[in-house]
């Protein structure tokens, strides 16, 4: 045996037992509550208040009325198109949608009212959100009551021109007008 061969195979042991103890050392504090980790990454933001409660499945809408405009909600239906601004013709309203064929949704808001005699501009403020409860799109559109109009019939959409890039899942949308719900319902996609 060499001089100092025993030294050079002792010290790589030597360092991998003080590494053990070391980490032994590290997990008891932390089981004694001595020590607390933390992420090397920052925190999330607190979720929006407006993040809306993930449901299970479909609701059946709930209508209010908005009373700036003396308008009763008389309908919330969502439909589905691979057209962009489909909103003519005959649609196929539903609660379910496949992934695989479904391109953008859209939701068309109905509205009776008594004419006005003037015109009326009536803001809504909308949410629309994932399956989770996130905010995927947030607006404010203000519509138009002209003087002797008695009902009428707003659209929005989101979405793509190919089907395929929607999340399955319960998606919901919340309406608002004056600080105030008016208007819920919800759809789900499905694989």
């Amino acid at each position: 045996m060499q001089p100092g061969s025993r030294a050079k195979t002792l010290l790589p042991r030597m360092i991998l037992a003080g590494k053990l103890v070391g980490l032994l050392t590290l997990l008891a504090l932390i089981a004694l509550g001595f020590v607390f980790l933390t992420p090397s990454h920052p925190t999330p933001p607190p979720p929006s208040a407006y993040r809306l409660a993930p449901g299970l499945a479909p609701e059946p809408p709930d209508f209010g009325t908005i009373p700036q405009a003396q308008a009763r909600i008389t309908g919330l239906r969502f439909y589905s198109s691979l057209k962009y601004g489909d909103m003519k013709g005959e649609h196929q309203y539903a609660a379910q949608f496949d992934k695989n064929r479904t391109g953008f949704i859209y939701w068309q808001l109905t509205l009776d009212f008594p004419a006005p005699g003037k015109p009326v501009d009536v803001p809504l403020h909308f949410l629309w959100s994932h399956p989770d409860g996130t905010i995927f799109y947030e607006n404010t559109i203000t519509i138009k009551l002209e003087a002797d109009w008695t009902n009428d019939t707003y659209y929005v959409w989101d979405g793509w021109n190919k089907p395929g890039y929607w999340a399955p899942g319960l998606y919901r949308l919340e309406i608002y007008s004056g600080g105030k719900l008016v208007a819920t319902s919800s759809y789900e996609i499905i694989p």
